[in-house]
């Protein structure tokens, strides 16, 4: 990425912004990013949001879009359980790969309520009024998991007279078996009566495989998906002083893989693949692609690496070692699947003038599958399969008084939260299993494990105006927290047990009956916030803030050994102490918004985690420091045009983790592990940012609307164990559209990532091939495609 290029282009716009203004006012933003309805700009906070019509204007379908618009938020996606569990990761703090029980540093909130599994939010985004993004640890307010920060989206209400759309999306994404998409998406609402209102939404996706599949008779190409999801709401407004909302919905998914791209280290496998490129080439002239009927074990060992035509005549190539050509081995069809649905019940009542009760209550259920081929070849040594179940339930109480004459403001609340969670995985050994001296045919290994939680925090803050323009803020929480775990291993072959040579192979360690057993952790912490602001004049603020920030230990879940010496079954709480700075302004009679903020955050027993081959391993690290400036710039010249900037400088590093994981090229110290201490975080840019400009047109029927938004990142590692064989480049990620608008309908042709920007989400060792090689989960590649809309 080139910095200098996006500095001097925010710089170019804050000079420009010098030119004065046209009688043009940006959008103003409400936002409750301190429990209490204020304009953005006004918030003494580092707060990002995006309303509703910004999405739309933005292409915005999901809340993984979400980071090509906040240059401090990083979200990925894994393979597997990462259906239920994805990373959300705030100036450089969060990492959870795919492990279901290891709770995010960003909190998820939906309507107000928390969501305990980061992946149930990520359904299609329809029906927003806006999306805030809190940046820094919020544990004040927000409670768990905030310790990074807090993720809000709210819905729109039911509107005062019926209305709604429906729109339809066709795409074709130009990279691996370039296939098609379709989303179909609605909403209405309006009111049933003078006091009641409802509304209903709906989304339909499907998207066709986009790997290649070679080397398998069986199976021609992997991972496409079928979605859908369907929200209702009710909103009773029974008197002036009280407003009830019920918000509710169901969503699947149902995907063929994720599947994941390999790379092969030719040098860690002594030069292997070249010489099966020469094996391959003599084969098949000698051999003229035709049927080579039964095979010995060698020549099926070259056949799993695509490295000779299959039994049944199906040409394949030489093994793929670009992770990038969308071209995978397998043998058995990788297959994920996510239900869940919930229920969100928001109520307000305002008790007198100034004096408001609050309370929103929420309960959600889930369902999650997995299933592939755990060799990631087309060689049948062993398959996967897991399944996940939880279920939740929250509440949250707040009593709060606007500032008065007395200058004085305040909020008091309680929240509680029960979760249960529960995980059964198996591995089945194939028929090449004896080929490994692992087990036999048909050989299992059987895990089940589960997580109980149960969190009571109260919380309140005090707001009090020192005089006209200074203003104090002190926030304190109390958390106390109480964890169940179990874990049971077991292993078996049809109704008897599992072979002897399973049972005194590689995975005796990793299924041993003996190695099951429970724990139940109880922990209480406190957490604080101190905010001081000044108003400089009636457009422009400046804050100092200082805050605590905690997130609760947990349980390794997993099976297999865990840790050294089998002694990380529990891993500790995590604090944080964060200072910022910052200011925020509007300039120019409105037409400039301009935001900037300092942060600095030290994390003690940083809570982190590590692929090492077939479970996620999780520690904690002594200490984890990150530091950074951000800037956030809006400026419309004119009613005609639209242009926002943002750049965010990070540097995020492992300031003492001397028991850190080591990679697949490293030697353990003394310790039996590896010295992290001063290795800059996962998924951490030194520098992201995004520039966009916005230009509408009127005609003589409706508005043409031309868009441009740029993402850039610089180079990063999205592996957990932080080998340097996996670190990625910088990118420039490009989307364009073009819109005519008028007021009953919408047409939109659109480009997203017509740069073709390589962008990898998580990194890891594959799963049993040694050395350097590595499996990769990577984003979409240009897609393009157009956009129907219709108002009613």
């Amino acid at each position: 990425m080139n910095v200098r290029k996006l500095v001097m282009t925010i710089a170019s716009a804050s000079a420009l912004a010098a030119i004065p203004a046209q009688a043009s006012n940006l959008e103003e933003i409400i936002v409750t990013a301190q429990k209490r309805e204020q304009s953005l700009i006004e918030v003494p906070l580092a707060v990002g949001a995006i309303s509703g019509a910004t999405l739309e204007a933005k292409g915005v379908e999901s809340v993984a879009d979400l980071e090509f618009s906040l240059p401090s938020l990083v979200i990925a996606e894994n393979s597997g359980g990462g259906l239920v569990a994805t990373a959300l990761v705030t100036r450089g703090i969060g990492v959870n790969g795919n492990i279901p029980y290891f709770e995010p540093s960003t909190a998820l909130f939906i309507d107000g309520a928390f969501r305990s599994r980061s992946a149930l939010g990520m359904d299609d985004l329809v029906n927003i009024e806006r999306v805030e993004y809190l940046r820094g640890p919020q544990s004040t307010l927000y409670g768990r998991n905030a310790s990074a920060g807090v993720i809000s989206i709210y819905t729109q209400r039911p509107r005062e007279e019926w209305g709604g759309q429906v729109e339809a999306t066709v795409s074709q994404e130009r990279a691996g078996e370039d296939p098609m998409g379709y989303l179909v998406r609605g909403e209405a609402s309006g009111p049933l009566s003078d006091k009641v209102g409802a509304g209903l939404s709906f989304t339909r996706r499907e998207n066709d495989d986009l790997y290649e599949v070679t080397g398998s008779p069986e199976i021609d190409s992997v991972n496409g998906r079928e979605d859908y999801s369907i929200r209702g709401q009710l909103e009773f407004q029974p008197s002036e002083a009280l407003n009830i909302r019920v918000t509710g919905g169901t969503a699947d998914r149902d995907v063929n893989g994720p599947a994941t791209e390999l790379f092969f280290d030719d040098a860690a496998l002594g030069g292997l693949f070249t010489v099966l490129e020469g094996f391959n080439d003599a084969l098949r002239a000698r051999q003229g692609g035709a049927d080579l009927g039964d095979l010995n074990p060698t020549v099926d060992f070259l056949l799993s690496v695509g490295a000779v035509p299959t039994p049944t005549g199906v040409t394949v190539t030489p093994p793929h070692n670009d992770p990038w050509d969308r071209k995978i081995h397998l043998n058995d069809r990788k297959q994920g699947g996510l239900d869940g649905s919930d229920i969100v019940i928001d109520a307000a009542y305002e008790i007198n003038d100034g004096l408001t009760f609050n309370a929103v209550a929420s309960w959600n259920e889930y369902e999650g599958n997995d299933s592939q081929d755990i060799d990631q070849l087309t060689w049948p040594v062993g398959k996967f399969a897991e399944t996940q179940e939880g279920d939740a339930m929250t509440l949250e109480v707040r009593l709060t008084s606007e500032p008065k004459d007395s200058g004085i403001g305040w909020i008091i609340g309680a929240f509680y939260l029960k979760d249960e969670m529960e995980r059964d995985v198996q591995f089945q050994l194939g028929p090449n299993a004896p080929l490994f001296a692992v087990g036999l045919n048909g050989d299992t290994g059987d895990f089940t494990g589960g997580v109980d939680t149960e969190s009571i925090s109260i919380f309140g803050q005090v707001d009090w105006d020192l005089s006209d323009r200074a203003h104090l803020s002190l926030g304190a929480r109390w958390i106390d927290e109480e964890k169940d775990a179990e874990k049971i291993n077991d292993n078996f072959n049809g109704t008897g047990p599992a072979s002897p040579i399973f049972q005194a192979g590689g995975f005796a360690a990793i299924f041993d009956p003996t190695d099951s057993g429970g724990d139940s952790l109880s922990t209480s912490d406190g957490t604080y916030s101190i905010n001081l602001s000044y108003d400089l004049s009636d457009e422009v603020l400046v804050y100092a803030l200082h805050s605590r920030g905690f997130k609760s230990g947990g349980f390794n879940v997993v099976w297999g050994p865990i840790g050294a010496g089998e002694n990380g079954f529990e891993f500790d709480d995590e604090t944080v102490k964060a200072f910022e700075v910052g200011m925020k302004g509007t300039f120019l009679d409105g037409a400039l918004q301009s935001s900037l903020a300092a942060f600095h955050q030290t994390h003690d027993n940083y809570q982190t985690a590590a692929f090492i081959g077939t479970i996620f391993n999780l520690s904690n690290a002594e200490e984890a420091s990150t530091k950074g400036v951000e800037a956030d710039l809006s400026w419309a010249p004119t009613d005609a045009l639209l242009f926002t900037a943002s750049l965010a400088w990070t540097d995020a590093q492992y300031e003492d983790f001397k028991t850190g994981p080591c990679n697949q090229l490293q030697t353990p110290g003394p310790n039996g592990f590896c010295d992290q201490s001063g290795d800059q975080l996962p998924f951490v840019s030194d520098w992201t940012g995004n520039v966009s400009a916005q230009y509408t047109q009127p005609m003589a029927m409706g508005d043409l609307i031309l868009r441009a938004d740029l993402a850039m990142a610089t180079d990063y590692n999205p592996d957990l164990v932080l080998a340097p064989y996996y670190r990625q480049d910088g990118y420039e990620r490009l989307s364009l559209r073009a819109t005519w608008r008028t007021e009953r309908f919408d047409i939109t042709v659109f480009g997203n990532n017509v740069t073709d920007a390589e962008i990898v989400d998580w990194a890891g060792s594959t799963n049993v091939i040694p050395g350097g090689s590595g499996q990769f989960v990577i984003q979409s590649g240009p897609v393009y495609g157009l956009t129907g809309r219709v108002n009613f």
